[in-house]
């Protein structure tokens, strides 16, 4: 059981870190066009959640411990990757619109 959890949260930090990808992207195109502080600062808020998502993943623990195993506490992040997945998602919705 332990592992399908980490198993979850690797696939929904990869989905966090596409949206924030894709998120990246926009906002540089914006800031190339219009040259606005807003669009500066949403690439660093960006940037600084892709660090946080990259950090936080499951990735780390493979490559840098050769193991996937979890705790009870990953099943408690793995709710909040939901949340932030939605969040995010709701967020890339409204700034294409």
């Amino acid at each position: 059981m332990t592992d399908v959890v980490e198993i979850i949260r690797l696939i929904l930090t990869i989905a966090n870190m596409t949206v924030l990808s894709i998120f990246l992207f926009t906002f540089a195109k914006s800031y190339r066009q219009i040259k606005s502080q807003m669009a500066l600062g949403l690439i660093v808020f960006a940037i600084i959640l892709l660090v946080r998502a990259v950090f936080s993943s499951p990735i780390i623990k493979i490559l840098f411990f050769h193991e996937l195993s979890s705790t009870p506490v990953d099943f408690y992040r793995a709710i909040a990757d939901v949340f932030e997945l939605f969040a995010l998602l709701v967020l890339l919705y409204v700034s294409t619109r």
